[in-house]
């Protein structure tokens, strides 16, 4: 289950909990209803951008970090080959120097890098690990970050940065 709001206008926070018990409550009319119990994942609420920037080649656009840890934040990037296979694609974050970039994706083919996890799965379910060229994964530090792409590619970030309320 996942509980979502608007917070400050630029973004959603939602928190993911699980239910771990359940009561019925009857009236004497047995009309009734559900007393559940929920419990989070995890300690942490996320911040959802309400639009995620979009990157076509040659293009630097900036993602600003919502969270409020000290960590830097590692997203997922959808990548869309949009040339021939093998083409280098390189998505660069200019603020910290840290970077992905991939090599041997067919044309028009689709992955979703996850940074956090080091996961690399294409539309059709299958692992496109080696794909990756020294294993690099892109980190986004707190506030501002300006992303450069290079190559023949569509880019899109799938952030949900975690923020302690």
């Amino acid at each position: 289950i996942v509980q979502t709001l608007e917070y400050n206008g630029n973004y959603d926070v939602c928190c993911y909990v699980k239910a771990v018990s359940f009561k019925k409550v009857l009236n004497p009319s047995f009309e009734g209803y559900l007393e559940i119990e929920f419990k989070p994942y995890t300690p942490y609420w996320y911040s959802i951008p309400t639009s995620s920037p979009t990157l076509l080649d040659g293009e630097i656009k900036s993602i600003v970090n919502y969270s409020n840890l000290y960590e830097t934040y590692k997203p997922k990037v959808k990548i869309t080959n949009r040339g021939v296979s093998s083409t280098n694609i390189k998505v660069i974050n200019e603020s910290n120097n840290t970077f992905i970039e991939v090599l041997g994706l067919n044309s028009n083919e689709v992955v979703i890098i996850d940074c956090k996890m080091g996961t690399v799965i294409n539309s059709d379910n299958i692992n496109r690990f080696e794909v990756l060229q020294d294993y690099n994964l892109l980190e986004l530090s707190k506030g501002n970050n300006n992303i450069r792409l290079n190559g023949n590619a569509k880019v899109e970030f799938i952030c949900e940065f975690p923020i302690i309320i």
